[in-house]
């Protein structure tokens, strides 16, 4: 991870794979993010948790602090990470209708009045169990006998 070196850190990260070049940036940006904050070998290091006043994490204070950055950013710019990232097309639309809630959950198609059919699921299933089981066994005795 690092050590010190001259009452200085420096760190010593390896990644678990070679980085893609569109990550290596990423990387660059990351290392120069930590490098700005000095570790100095005399402090005890601690935890501070700066949203809350008290200094300490709780999910109240994590959920006031992403519920106040959803009402200000509208949702063209909320997105914008998404679509600019280098995954593949089918994992930014998931995402981002995972986010925007749109996704055909039960609850989401009962919401938009479109039938789910659950009772009506569960007997093709039994039944598709059912065949699969008789043709099995029909496959298996008929082997026996011939």
């Amino acid at each position: 991870m690092g050590s010190f070196y001259q009452n200085n850190w420096r760190w010593d990260l390896k990644w678990r794979r070679h980085l893609f070049e569109h990550e290596e940036g990423v990387a660059v940006a990351f290392m120069e993010e930590i490098n700005a904050y000095p570790i100095q070998c005399h402090l005890k290091d601690n935890l501070l948790w700066k949203v809350d006043p008290t200094g300490m994490y709780s999910t109240r204070s994590a959920y006031k602090l992403l519920s106040n950055l959803n009402s200000f950013a509208p949702d063209g710019r909320k997105f914008q990470l998404i679509w600019k990232l280098k995954i593949p097309p089918k994992v930014a639309i998931f995402t981002w209708r995972l986010i925007k809630d749109r996704l055909p959950t039960r609850a989401n198609l009962h919401r938009r009045n479109v039938g789910t059919c659950g009772g009506l699921w569960l007997i093709w299933g039994v039944f598709v169990c059912w065949w699969g089981l008789v043709m099995g066994l029909y496959v298996f005795f008929g082997r026996l006998a011939a």
